[in-house]
């Protein structure tokens, strides 16, 4: 019997384990959710198409398989879903528009997918953002599934303690990228030190520098000479390490000029810290919300989180509210 679901990304590793990339903790998150909600799951990270061709020729019980980003070339992919015939496939796109502008080779994927899906039955575009949905359907004509990330709340133990006095820590978290907004979000960090004339430390990811290239200079250069501010380069962590990093912060910023959902923002609230975050995040409470592109009123936004006492525990019953409505997106699309 039919009754598994895959979910593919791939790995640079050809003998891997689960990764703690971005894609990675994805997969692990819609994994736990889906199989709470009774579905049958596995996660696959595969190294290429062929990799993944071999897993599903010695398997006979997968019905779905939804792949993470377009990383298949087409007709590698138009072959493998005429093969598996009785399994349905589906691309999943976890980048907005603007992101894509970095990688022309995922948007000629997506092109070319769209075409796919016009010639065999058994397979579907989709993406995890409704906007980047929206753009495929009205622009190309194509069905493209909402399917969100989804992200578990098993176990979740918020212990947030509002900042008083003492060492303020903040925490800009995420792939050194030029559309992560970084230079930003730093010069909103050195704003509310210099606001609360307070000793701040300002925590970045450090390891993975993926077409930032010269951002975290330039945030070194301005943070010269500011002896209360002090920036603390935090390596890439295991996910697990990294969410309590994320609980040693009183405040997190996530100024991103683009996003699909932004993992690292649900990362904070599962452990009870607060994120300032730009209007491309859209699923957070309102008050959360910051002009992307200014510093003063990402620090006053800032500046209010950190004095409300209510703040993680209502990111909370919004991130629920989120899960529950992606849920049903997902079981919309399985037929469930």
């Amino acid at each position: 019997m039919r009754n598994k679901i895959v979910l593919a990304y791939k790995t640079p590793e050809r003998t891997p384990g689960l990764s703690h990339v971005g894609l990675g903790v994805c997969a692990l998150n819609l994994c736990k959710v889906l199989a709470e909600a009774g579905l049958n799951l596995e996660i696959w990270p595969v190294f290429d198409g062929f990799a993944l061709q071999e897993r599903l020729r010695a398997e006979s019980t997968v019905k779905d398989v939804i792949l993470f980003a377009p990383w298949i070339d087409t007709p590698f992919l138009h072959s493998l879903v005429s093969e598996q015939r009785e399994v349905t496939f589906a691309m999943v796109c976890h980048s907005n528009i603007a992101f894509l502008q970095a990688d022309r080779w995922a948007m000629k994927i997506i092109r070319e997918e769209i075409a796919l899906e016009q010639q065999v039955p058994n397979f579907h575009i989709a993406g995890n953002s409704k906007k980047f949905c929206a753009f495929i359907r009205e622009a190309y004509g194509a069905q493209c599934a909402y399917l969100p990330n989804l992200y578990s709340l098993a176990g979740v133990r918020q212990t947030r303690t509002n900042y008083q006095n003492g060492v303020l820590r903040l925490g800009i978290f995420g792939a050194t990228r030029q559309l992560k907004n970084i230079m930003t979000a730093a010069a909103a960090a050195l704003l509310i030190s210099e606001r609360l004339a307070v000793e701040t430390e300002i925590y970045v990811s450090s390891g993975r520098e993926e077409g930032g290239y010269g951002v975290m200079d330039s945030v070194k250069q301005m943070l010269t000479g500011k002896r209360r501010a002090t920036l603390i380069e935090s390596s890439w962590q295991p996910w697990q390490e990294f969410r309590e990093t994320c609980r040693y912060m009183h405040l997190m910023l996530q100024p991103s000029f683009t996003e699909t959902f932004n993992i690292v923002t649900a990362d904070g609230i599962a452990v009870g810290v607060p994120s300032v975050v730009s209007e491309t995040i859209d699923w957070v409470p309102a008050k959360w919300t910051a002009h992307a592109d200014d510093p003063g009123h990402i620090a006053e936004i800032g500046i209010r989180l950190l004095r409300d006492q209510g703040a993680a525990g209502q990111g909370l019953e919004y991130l629920r509210k989120y899960n529950r409505a992606g849920l049903r997106a997902w079981f919309e699309y399985l037929s469930l």
